[in-house]
């Protein structure tokens, strides 16, 4: 049985909730109290099978309350936590590739598809992207559509919009 640490924490568009392993992290999605303790408990059952939860540490839940803070005021530094993933080869590639898109930037389902060299792929990419467990630490928030519109995330398409914009008033008020 896989003991699984977790914490509830909080930024200025809604809770999250943030679990580990002994491996690393291997959660980070938007949701709080019970409904979100609960999509935690339905990933966990179909990625890990048996596992216990209990209550991340201090230090863990300090460490990531903090690079939370950081990020919501506008510092752009990557995760530099452990992090064990869950995913078949392709999302695996898909999530590696999400972590080249710059802070502040877009790209769309096709680029993606196109750097993988499978540029018929756009759909697989898609629901690779949608899969994505770690909202923020890999930044599925900056695809959009081929047309521009901010189209498919996990945390509703309003907390895409003030990522983004977020992101892009940080990034051009530190220049």
């Amino acid at each position: 049985m896989k003991a699984i640490r977790y914490a509830e924490l909080s930024t200025p568009i809604g809770g999250m909730i943030w679990a580990a392993s002994e491996e690393g992290l291997i959660y980070a999605e938007f949701g709080e109290g019970p409904r979100g303790l609960l999509e935690l408990e339905r990933w966990l059952n179909k990625k890990i099978g048996r596992f216990s939860l209990e209550q991340a540490t201090a230090e863990e839940v300090h460490a990531w309350q903090t690079w939370l803070d950081r990020y919501f005021a506008g510092d752009p530094k990557p995760y530099t936590g452990a992090l064990k993933l869950y995913g078949t080869p392709f999302q695996l590639k898909v999530w590696q590739e999400l972590m080249y898109i710059p802070y502040g930037e877009t790209v769309t389902y096709k680029t993606i598809a196109t750097a993988l060299g499978a540029p018929q792929a756009v759909r697989a990419v898609g629901q690779a992207v949608h899969a994505n467990p770690l909202s923020l630490i890999i930044p599925c928030h900056r695809v959009i559509g081929s047309s521009g519109d901010l189209v498919g995330y996990g945390g509703g398409i309003e907390r895409k919009k003030y990522l983004l914009d977020h992101e892009h008033k940080s990034r051009f008020s530190h220049t």
